[in-house]
């Protein structure tokens, strides 16, 4: 996982400039955990969590051959998702 992307990812979910290492660390399986497989694939590879590369909504549309609006719909829902106060304390715990 690239740590750099993570924390800037983390920094746009949470609205939190500091993160502790376990949480950077915790990331992988919990987005594994609290997302689906497309959604987990898209907010990996959106925010290059995987390597240093972060593909746009458009290059990530034509990778998986849908519609824009789909990636979108799919990256909005998943950050929904990890914004919900629950899941946040699973993380932070």
């Amino acid at each position: 996982m690239n740590n750099n992307n993570a924390l800037k990812f983390l920094t746009k979910i949470y609205s939190v400039t500091s993160f502790p290492d376990s949480v950077i660390h915790k990331l992988p399986l919990f987005l594994s955990q609290q997302l689906s497989e497309k959604e987990e694939t898209v907010i990996v590879l959106r925010y290059g969590l995987n390597n240093d590369e972060c593909l746009s909504q458009l290059e990530l549309a034509k990778k998986f051959d849908v519609s824009l609006y789909r990636i979108i719909d799919v990256e909005n829902r998943a950050i929904s998702k990890l914004r919900h106060p629950h899941r946040r304390r699973i993380l932070f715990k």
